[in-house]
């Protein structure tokens, strides 16, 4: 398994897995397109990173994303995990643990 820090360049690699949280929590919107866009504004900004994990073959098997702020109450930066997304097929072999594990390393080096 790698995990990598999502760019532009890997939008359509993630699309599909943001696509197919969308439809497993019974949503119909947003729609491909605006996925799309939205993923776009979020990549392209500063408060928020997607971390893409692929198996040993180069599927891509899951996702979060993170968002960065600046919290009040403690005076120092905070990183939320918003989202945490494993396909089907790949759940149940600790894929997501190792994602949260990357996104904790990755705050950390953040700040």
């Amino acid at each position: 398994m790698e995990t990598h820090v999502v760019g532009l360049s890997d939008l359509d690699d993630l699309l599909p897995l943001v696509a197919a949280f969308r439809d497993e929590l019974k949503r119909t919107r947003p729609d491909d397109s605006s996925i799309r866009e939205n993923l776009r504004c979020l990549i392209s900004g500063d408060d928020a990173e997607f971390f893409l994990m692929t198996d040993d073959s180069g599927g891509r098997v899951g996702y979060i994303q993170q968002r960065y702020r600046f919290y009040l109450w403690l005076g120092d930066p905070e990183a939320t995990l918003e989202d945490l997304f494993v396909a089907r097929s790949s759940r149940r072999q600790g894929l997501a643990t190792h994602l949260v594990r990357f996104a904790v390393e990755r705050a950390t080096e953040q700040w």
